[in-house]
């Protein structure tokens, strides 16, 4: 890239053999890269601009271990006890080391805060690491959530959150929402959930480089899993071999009672395993299958299942290609009403 500067800020190894360095442009920097041609005039003008440069840099290099107002601000939160409802919420981009650090330091010492979010567009794995390292043995947050902010998505390593899931015994719920986690960090996280003992609430929204490669992964974890009583996987690779896979899982789990997987490419292709599952599941409540690309004919196979299921209490099915009065949604209103289950429309 000629006439730019990049200057390392992560290394990340997701997998054996495969390794990702992150850069980030240098746009302060005090180095002038100079581009032909080179005339007298230009090189006076370089001049001036890299005595201005070092100037800042050596204005900067003072700043090195200062904590910019915000992060002062969320520091003392932490440490006076001030976060509202109890919930850290880490909404300030490009934290630095130093920074990581200040906020490690202050979160050891409350013992009040239940809920860690992390709501970010960019930062550092080096700096996620550091975050993260330090809740292994927090024993006082039970809420982990990582999302991104304002459309973009938030870096996450899903080894440093297998890690942590591993270590820790206190966490009762991780919820990923727009990461740039990809199929092998969610089959990192799924290895870890198979061993941990105290996560129960798993959501997965909105994570656009997940493709059906980790619905096998969802489906495994589905069949072991003994702790998880809800799993809502929204808006992520949601379409009819996925939902075949999950359904197949489910029907012989014993711990999920709700589940959900919403706003999908789910068509009538998956129907009839919906159905099935519903016939031998023994444990759901609730079921959340809205504004998929269901019709008529995946309704009666759902109002079938129903029939013969003894845990259904609630259904979410509108959004989808029919109505409360098409033939198929009549059927499932039968089904519903012998079976007292509550079905929802919106």
């Amino acid at each position: 890239l000629p006439g730019i500067e990049l200057v390392v800020t992560g290394k990340v190894r997701p997998a054996p053999g495969l390794n990702i360095i992150q850069l980030r442009e240098v746009t302060d920097s005090p180095v002038v890269l100079l581009k032909p041609p080179f005339t007298q005039s230009s090189v006076t003008e370089l001049s001036i601009n890299l005595e201005k440069s070092l100037l800042l840099n050596q204005q900067q290099s003072t700043r090195t271990n200062e904590l910019r107002v915000e992060v002062q601000d969320l520091v003392q939160q932490i440490k006076m006890n001030t976060v509202k409802h109890r919930a850290l919420i880490i909404e300030i981009d490009d934290l630095s080391v130093y920074e990581s650090k200040a906020i490690v330091d202050a979160l050891s010492l409350n013992k009040n805060i239940f809920q860690f979010i992390m709501l970010l567009k960019t930062i550092s794995n080096e700096c996620f690491e550091i975050i993260m390292r330090s809740l292994r043995t927090n024993r006082f947050i039970k809420t982990l959530t990582f999302g991104g902010a304002r459309g973009c998505l938030i870096p996450v390593a899903g080894s440093i959150v297998a890690d942590v899931l591993l270590v820790n015994k206190e966490i009762k719920k991780l919820c990923l929402w727009s990461t740039t986690i990809n199929d092998n960090d969610f089959k990192i996280i799924t290895e870890a959930l198979k061993r941990n003992r105290t996560v129960a609430v798993l959501y997965m929204m909105e994570n656009p480089h997940l493709t059906v490669q980790s619905a096998v992964y969802l489906s495994d974890l589905i069949k072991s899993t003994t702790t998880l009583n809800h799993v809502t996987f929204d808006n992520n690779f949601v379409d009819n071999e996925s939902t075949v896979l999950i359904a197949s899982a489910l029907k012989s789990n014993q711990s999920i009672k709700t589940m959900r997987m919403t706003g999908g490419k789910m068509s009538d292709e998956c129907g009839n395993a919906l159905g099935q599952m519903l016939e031998q599941n023994k444990t759901i409540e609730e079921l959340w299958l809205h504004n998929n690309r269901l019709t008529d004919i995946s309704a009666k196979a759902l109002a079938k299942g129903m029939r013969s299921n003894s845990t259904l209490k609630e259904f979410w099915i509108g959004g989808n290609q029919f109505t409360e009065t098409s033939e198929g949604g009549r059927s499932l209103m039968e089904a519903a009403k012998a079976k007292g289950v509550k079905i929802n429309w919106w």
